[in-house]
């Protein structure tokens, strides 16, 4: 059976934290993915976090509008914001240690078993859940 977690906020830190955490708990709640909940907390928080910071321009007014699916062994994670999309060109490589800027879509790229950045739905997450 598939189980879906919906919710679009106000582009602000304070919800972006908040939902986050809700997702992650229904995240826990619905699947059996306990060893994986770090990576997956880690990369919600940080797609949420360029959404407001990148595509919302932190313009707070905006909407986010975050999806989490679990479809069999996946959770699939749908995050879209007002802004105009990623260009699917540009080089994604981690930056230096000491830049405090560039870090979110490498360590998406390293977390996420699958990512599209460039999706008709948003930036798709796809994490597979290992079975124990």
């Amino acid at each position: 059976m598939n189980k879906e977690f919906i919710r679009i906020i106000p582009s602000k830190p304070v919800e972006i934290k908040r939902t986050a955490t809700e997702a992650v708990d229904f995240i826990s709640a619905c699947s059996k993915c306990s060893d994986d909940i770090f990576r997956i907390r880690l990369c919600v928080l940080e797609a949420l976090a360029n959404s407001h910071i990148h595509g919302n321009k932190g313009i707070e007014d905006k909407k986010i509008i975050l999806k989490v699916r679990i479809e069999n062994n996946h959770i699939v994670v749908i995050i879209k914001d007002e802004g105009g999309g990623i260009q699917k060109d540009l080089c994604f490589d981690f930056p230096d240690w000491e830049e405090e800027h560039g870090r979110g879509i490498p360590i998406l790229m390293s977390y996420c078993d699958d990512v599209d950045l460039c999706s008709n739905e948003g930036v798709k997450l796809i994490f597979k859940i290992e079975e124990h």
